[in-house]
């Protein structure tokens, strides 16, 4: 069972990570939509070029603002 001791413990344990833990937050938050977007190309760049035939497309279903993953891999043969 966690305790408010416990959570005491960890807070003043961590307390000087703090810093580091909202950098690192903002990095991942900054990056994530590129790195996904890049996945996203190489995997339409690779159906593209695998299946000639067929058609692929990237199709953003939802708002930037409601979801940061809103983009959809579509392959039609």
């Amino acid at each position: 069972m966690i305790t408010s001791n416990v959570i005491n413990d960890y807070w003043i344990h961590y307390k000087s990570c703090q810093r580091q833990l909202r950098t690192f937050i903002q990095l991942k938050v900054l990056f994530s939509g590129l790195i996904e977007m890049i996945i996203l190309f190489d995997r339409l760049v690779f159906l593209r070029e695998s299946v000639p035939t067929a058609s692929s497309y990237l199709v953003a279903l939802v708002e930037p603002i409601k979801s940061s993953r809103r983009w959809c891999l579509i392959s039609l043969k």
